[in-house]
């Protein structure tokens, strides 16, 4: 078992990856975020900036995602919550 690239979306010098657990279909999404094509790390560690998203019935709400990623690209502030403070949900 291990971890199974989903999708990946990119958005001008952003990508974000979608994966989950190989063999649980209950298993969560993670959003991992790149930019540039180089992980996106919290400031002063060596933690990717992610985000979590639970399944409903096998998938992701693809409006939370779409959501998570246009705020995350367009709002400073709020990127700044996952890159400066690490919030990963």
């Amino acid at each position: 078992m291990g971890y199974y690239v989903l999708d990946e979306i990119e958005k001008g010098d952003y990508k974000f990856s979608l994966d989950t657990f190989l063999g649980d279909p209950a298993a969560n999404i993670c959003c991992w975020v790149y930019y540039k094509g180089k992980p996106l790390n919290i400031e002063g560690t060596n933690d990717q900036v992610h985000k979590v998203f639970p399944q409903d019935h096998g998938s992701v709400n693809r409006s939370h995602l779409y959501n998570f990623i246009n705020k995350f690209i367009k709002d400073e502030a709020y990127r700044n919550q996952y890159v400066v403070k690490g919030r990963t949900r």
